[in-house]
């Protein structure tokens, strides 16, 4: 019989899911505590609660308010300093947060396509760009007792889930909000008066679980992201060249190759576009060209020496992905780069005339 505190409400919509697989944990390991049968149930729940609302007073049965804490996270790091580059939480280093719903709705889609197979392997062998992720929408009620939506984010991995990992998405988040500030500022000096749409990025905080009615799939000490994002949809703006172009993000990816020389590509362009035209983004990657090395270099001039192109140049920011990722330029790009030279430019510089391999 399936424990009474495991039972789902039927505004949940699906008892079946959870029913049919507690009975097999039930069946397989007979009665036992509630630990035992959550961590016996969890891949079984985790995609259940994966796919539909939940909150711990709908799991547990409970009525009372003060039981729809799912998640209380504390605030480890976030970005205060405001700009017109970024989406602020306003959330404070120390502050604690409880989630009281979380839910992934069918438009969060998006936000696990750069993990998939077949797409990572285009990609470095780094966490930002391998490491698959969940991402739920929830509901955030701050000390203050002020409510927002937001996006939790936390490796699939259990192992992937440290601060240090939480940080690489903050540290990606910032450079991306810094390059915005500076693509609006260009934006309003070209609008000469007039308001011009811009580009944001959504900022997240780095955060920690310090309660959690979910053990087994969010146990405390996971490190995560909360990044506030108004919408429900995701839209892939510039991500592998397939996408609708749309002239906004499209010239600000080539604004950001453009003022680093070509050494930062600001990837996977995804978010929402609201009723005024501006872009918000979430969850941006920045794929950064490696520093040379004295080893790096001479291995790449004697690979481009032998007709190789070396595997720096297929993963790093090149020619060839720029003009993949930014097939034409808009109108806008004009105004920073009236002869499209980011594509033609030497990525990284190292005066090796592209031997390096570090050039498209």
């Amino acid at each position: 019989q399936v424990p009474p505190w495991l039972r789902l409400q039927h505004s949940l919509h699906a008892p079946g899911l959870v029913t049919k697989c507690c009975e097999r944990c039930v069946c397989s390991r007979g009665p036992g505590s509630m630990g035992g049968a959550l961590s016996s149930c969890s891949p079984g729940i985790s995609a259940f609660l994966e796919d539909r609302q939940f909150s711990t007073a709908a799991v547990l049965g409970l009525t009372s308010s003060s039981s729809n804490q799912a998640l209380v996270l504390r605030v480890e790091k976030s970005t205060t300093e405001a700009s017109l580059g970024a989406v602020l939480g306003g959330f404070r280093v120390g502050e604690t947060l409880a989630l009281e719903h979380l839910r992934v709705p069918d438009g969060f889609e998006p936000l696990g396509a750069r993990f998939r197979e077949g797409t990572r392997s285009r990609w470095p062998e780094s966490y930002r760009f391998q490491v698959s992720r969940r991402s739920w929408r929830v509901n955030v009620r701050s000390e203050s007792g002020t409510v927002q939506s937001c996006v939790l984010q936390c490796a699939v991995l259990p192992q992937e889930r440290t601060l240090a990992n939480a940080e690489l998405d903050f540290v990606d988040a910032g450079d991306a909000v810094a390059y915005a500030s500076r693509f609006n500022s260009h934006q309003q000096q070209q609008a000469e008066g007039e308001t011009a749409p811009t580009v944001k990025v959504a900022a997240p905080a780095v955060c920690s679980v310090v309660e959690s009615c979910f053990p087994a799939m969010i146990p405390q000490g996971t490190a995560c992201t909360l990044t506030p994002f108004p919408d429900v949809d995701v839209q892939k703006f510039v991500f592998d060249g397939t996408e609708d172009f749309l002239e906004l993000p499209q010239t600000f990816f080539h604004y950001a190759a453009f003022s680093s020389n070509g050494k930062h590509f600001v990837c996977d362009l995804q978010g929402t576009q609201t009723d005024s035209g501006d872009i918000i983004l979430i969850d941006p990657v920045i794929l950064r060209a490696a520093a040379p090395s004295v080893n790096g270099v001479v291995n790449a001039a004697a690979g481009a020496a032998m007709g190789g192109t070396g595997p720096q140049a297929i993963m790093g920011p090149t020619g060839a992905r720029f003009d993949e990722l930014h097939p034409k330029c808009a109108q806008l790009c004009h105004s920073f780069d009236a002869g499209r030279k980011t594509a033609k430019r030497n990525v990284g510089l190292c005066g090796m005339g592209g031997a390096c391999g570090l050039s498209g």
